[in-house]
């Protein structure tokens, strides 16, 4: 959240900013996890331009951990008959991708049981020094808000599942998948056609409203953007980077956006507070329903 107000800080001095020429750090609130005393953002360090082609642009899988819940049979909702079918097609993809999950498939669970095993899991693959991506899949009835339903009709916050994974510092760097079956809310979306069904000529195509969509945030749910007084906001600028370098032209916009992700964390600056010093910065993130790739047509090309 940017404004043009500085940081609110519980203080009666004014934040001060330790430098010549310094970036401002403008938000609603202070950063997350910092102390409530004067505060400043120093840019400290700025990544380089990065190659796609590079080794390093792919992350290096090895072996992967995942875990499976499936819930068919419910206390105080509607049984999802049919549901059992997912596990099997999940453990083909599981197998598929060599992702071990023999011992971690879990049918009509509770609420409070999936998030223990959740904790368990998240637990046991923090300690495996051989596991190099994590894949988590959930089959259920879910409503708004990120809503997943255990068979005793009671939910756990799909946030909460994330933060499982997310937290734990021995998974830094780790790809970790969530994958979803259920529903967001209680509207079924319609499909449109451009044309009616005929076989003499192409198949039509189909579209929704809310497909052929995504959405580009400067920082994840819950966290701060950072823009410089000098230089602007910091995923403007990397996303501006990114489009204008001809080294990314060839690439479709979600790898582009995948591209701005790696140079936003690579970048940090210095919170400043007392006597303690802390790195902050932003990850971007995206949400995409989009059908088709984006390659937008540059005018160098």
């Amino acid at each position: 959240v940017e404004t043009t107000q500085p940081p609110k800080v519980e203080t009666t001095q004014p934040p001060k900013v330790e430098t010549t020429q310094p970036p401002k750090v403008e938000t609603t609130q202070p950063p997350p996890n910092t102390v409530t005393e004067p505060a400043s953002a120093v840019v400290r360090s700025k990544p380089e331009a990065v190659s796609v082609y590079d080794e390093d642009m792919n992350y290096n899988i090895s072996g992967g951990q995942g875990i499976i819940f499936v819930n068919e049979k419910f206390s105080d909702a509607p049984n999802r008959n049919g549901a059992t079918k997912d596990i099997q097609h999940l453990k083909d993809i599981y197998q598929r991708l060599k992702i071990e999950c023999e011992y971690n498939i879990h049918k009509d669970t509770k609420a409070s049981t999936m998030m223990s095993l959740v904790h368990d899991f998240s637990e046991r693959v923090a300690q495996d020094p051989d596991c190099s991506v994590i894949l988590v899949s959930i089959s259920s009835h879910g409503e708004q808000g990120g809503k997943i339903m255990g068979t005793d009709g009671t939910c756990v916050d799909l946030s909460e599942v994330i933060d499982s994974f997310q937290r734990r510092e021995e998974l830094l760097g780790i790809p970790k998948v969530f994958v979803v079956q259920a529903c967001r809310g209680t509207e079924a979306e319609l499909q449109y056609s451009d044309h009616d069904y005929d076989e003499d000529v192409p198949p039509p195509q189909y579209a929704t409203k809310s497909g052929d969509t995504i959405i580009c945030y400067s920082t994840g749910e819950g966290y701060v953007s950072f823009r410089s007084s000098q230089s602007g906001s910091w995923f403007i600028r990397i996303l501006h980077s990114c489009v204008m370098d001809t080294m990314y032209r060839n690439l479709h916009f979600v790898e582009i956006m995948t591209v701005c992700c790696r140079l936003a964390v690579a970048e940090a600056a210095t919170n400043k507070s007392g006597e303690s010093k802390k790195s902050v910065t932003e990850t971007p993130s995206y949400c995409s329903t989009l059908t088709k790739f984006i390659r937008f047509r540059t005018e160098d090309k």
